[in-house]
Order: C-alpha cells, then structure tokens, then sequence
C-alpha cells in the first residue's frame, strides 16, 4: 500500500481508469428499439402503404348503362345487344344473298331468302324488347338515369326504322309469292337492300358507341 503523498502505483493508475467506463455502463445502458423490417417498398410492416390509403374508384362493368335514381346500383346493359347485332347482320347477308337470286332468276330461292330476312327482322325486335325489360327490372328507365335514356332514345329509333324495314320485307314476300313478275321487282329488291344494310350498319355503329360512352 502506497503513502498518500507518494506517487500512485501501476495498479491503482489502471483501476482508476478502468472504473469511470464501468460505472458509465452501468448507469447509462444501451436500449436499441426493435424497428419493424421494411417491406420491399421501404415502407415498414404492419403500415399502410400510401397507395392503399387512396380511395380507388368503383369498378364499372363493361357496358354500364347508368345508376339508378332508387338504388344507386351500376346496372349493365342487357345480352340482347349482342344478340341483336348478330341476328340483324346475318339478316343482311339473307337478304343479299336474295336479291343475288333475284339476278339470277331463281324466284324460289328469292322467297326462301327473303322470308328467312324478315323472320330475323322480327327476331331482332324481340331481343331488343327483352334488353329494354331486362333494364326496366334493373331499375333504369328514362325518368330516373341519364345514360339510360341516351341508350332507350337511340335503340328505340332504330328500331322504328327496322319496322319500316320489315314492312318493305313484307311487301317484297308478299310480290315473290306470285306466279307472275311484277314491274320494277329488281329496282324495289335493291332499294330495300340497301335501306336494311345501311340499318345494319348503323346499329354496330350505335353498339359501338354505347360500349365506348360505357
């Protein structure tokens, strides 16, 4: 043991030192907080992405005709309008194919192909009056959706100039069925052709239209 007044040992001179760094850990003790891992976005897990924080628009499906005014429900236009664009083409390839028969001068074949266009004329307004009553029980009428009364007011006047069709068709079913031609067949046979193709055509434009405006 060393005198007071003399110089301290290597032992002491090492305690010395030794004894700050020991007591500073214990009264100081390293805490490291547990950091939840990061996603492969960056952001930490069990948070919510900023993405998801957004409100992502309501999903339409395709061919949405409008919400009705009572419910608020998205209501998709009818099947029918698939069904009705393909009766109406194949009816203008029918009466093609009756007016080339006509050229030909095979009468019988001119009445089969003829009858054959307006039985799928007929057809045509059935579907279409099936979509509108499929639309009316899902709620969409003109008085209470916009949209639905752009799709009733356009298919609606289509179909008034398909009836006018129709009864074109009729008068030339009617004239095939006679023994005896009659004067101008070709030139009404032609008119009619070109009256319901230009119908044929104007309905895949509005088909079009629709899915598009939808």
């Amino acid at each position: 043991m060393t005198s007071p007044s003399g110089p301290p040992s290597a032992a002491e001179a090492d305690g010395r030192r030794r004894r700050p760094r020991a007591a500073g850990a214990e009264a100081t003790p390293t805490t490291t907080a547990a950091t939840a891992p990061a996603n492969v976005y960056g952001w930490p897990s069990g948070s919510e992405s900023p993405a998801s924080s957004c409100s992502s628009p309501p999903s339409r499906a395709p061919w949405s005709c409008g919400a009705s005014a009572t419910t608020g429900a998205r209501s998709t236009c009818p099947p029918y309008s698939t069904w009705s664009t393909a009766i109406l083409l194949f009816s203008s390839v029918a009466l093609e194919i009756a007016r080339r028969q006509l050229r030909n001068g095979t009468l019988d074949k001119l009445r089969t192909w003829t009858f054959a266009t307006l039985v799928l004329g007929l057809a045509f307004l059935v579907a279409q009056t099936l979509g509108w009553r499929d639309l009316l029980a899902q709620g969409v009428s003109m008085s209470n959706s916009a949209s639905g009364s752009f799709f009733y007011i356009l298919t609606a006047a289509h179909a008034l100039h398909v009836l006018g069709g129709i009864g074109a068709l009729i008068y030339l079913a009617a004239r095939a069925r006679m023994a005896r031609p009659w004067a101008n067949r070709l030139a009404a046979v032609d008119a009619t052709a070109i009256y319901w193709h230009f119908l044929g055509v104007l309905w895949v434009y509005l088909f079009i239209l629709l899915g598009v405006l939808a």
